[in-house]
């Protein structure tokens, strides 16, 4: 059996993102965060370095997630997210502004359609067209439609009242 491999911070960190963009904080985002590193965990053997680490490593958390999200989505949840934004240089006052933009959007990124929602992560991940193509097993055409019409439908979302 091969030693276990740790993952480089800056991956673990957009995993963390990636879960929060498909549940809200509490046991159900802890239940998705442990099944997405329990895959990653047992598929990273199998990673022969077709693609980059992070572009496997991402794909195989949006294939979880939207298992995830089919199982639930009889039950879904708009609850405030719990990622903390903080900016040191910034004061009280702008650090709550920043954290409430943050959790607004996380927010109307979870009431995004499925496969608009699966872009906008990845493309807020800074994934590249064909990266974002590659994880989710799709043309880079309809990468760019996807994109597109989530960023009008985010838009509209965060500028409603």
């Amino acid at each position: 059996m091969s030693p276990p491999v740790s993952l480089p911070a800056d991956l673990v960190r957009a995993l963390k993102r990636t879960v929060g963009s498909y549940a809200p904080p509490g046991p159900l985002r802890d239940d998705l965060a442990q099944d997405v590193a329990l895959a990653v965990h047992l598929a990273l053997p199998r990673f022969r370095g077709d693609a980059s680490l992070r572009t496997f490593v991402l794909r195989i958390a949006h294939n979880v997630c939207l298992r995830h999200v089919t199982r639930q989505r009889a039950r879904q949840h708009n609850e405030d997210t719990d990622v903390q934004v903080v900016d040191p240089r910034l004061g009280p006052e702008d650090q709550a502004a920043l954290r409430q933009d943050h959790e607004r959007l996380l927010s109307a990124v979870r009431r995004l359609p499925l496969a608009q929602r699966q872009v906008i992560t990845l493309a807020l991940e800074e994934l590249t067209g064909p990266e974002i193509a590659e994880v989710l097993g799709i043309s880079d055409n309809a990468v760019h439609i996807r994109l597109h019409r989530a960023r009008v439908q985010l838009r509209a979302l965060l500028e409603a009242p």
